[in-house]
């Protein structure tokens, strides 16, 4: 009814309920989900792209803000960080783009990246890459945890420290 995949409603639920919209406030939250869904293209709901929808819904609950505002050039709207990065390409384009002019009004005077955002990214260096990972566990580390590593390098780091600690 609402495009919402199941873990994004458990979530979306949760965190609901945690700004204090409670159960009998949820339609409107479910209802803003299905808005904004179909405000941003339709989109392909996966993390993190349901997150990023159930963001700017729980935006629209908690400030009292209609589709009509939002798609209204001349209403200010200071939206959610995920919002523009999604707009802006951080977390790739949809087939066929974002709307038009919603991606005008979210990114204002941002310009939005026009190919995948991986291909932006320097050529890392894997062995001094493995080495700095290895450094900062104290010990070797696997292919596994190298990559790891690459794509979360803090929470790699904190993992690792946390695991050697349950380990003694």
């Amino acid at each position: 009814m609402h495009g919402m995949p199941g873990g994004q409603y458990t979530n979306l639920r949760e965190q609901a309920r945690a700004l204090g919209l409670d159960d009998h406030r949820w339609p409107e939250v479910a209802n803003a989900y299905a808005l904004v869904n179909e405000m941003f293209g339709d989109i392909v709901k996966v993390t993190p792209t349901s997150k990023v929808v159930g963001d700017m819904a729980i935006m629209m609950v908690t400030s009292g803000l209609t589709r009509e505002a939002v798609l209204d050039p001349a209403v200010e709207i200071a939206f959610p960080e995920s919002v523009v990065q999604m707009f802006r390409g951080d977390l790739g384009q949809p087939l066929g783009g974002f709307p038009d002019a919603l991606q005008r009004k979210v990114l204002g005077s941002q310009r939005p990246m026009t190919r995948r955002p991986g291909e932006l990214l320097p050529a890392a260096d894997l062995p001094a890459e493995r080495t700095a990972a290895e450094t900062k566990v104290g010990r070797a580390i696997t292919e596994t945890e190298l990559a790891s590593y690459l794509m979360y390098p803090k929470v790699f780091v904190d993992y690792a420290a946390t695991a050697r600690h349950s380990a003694t």
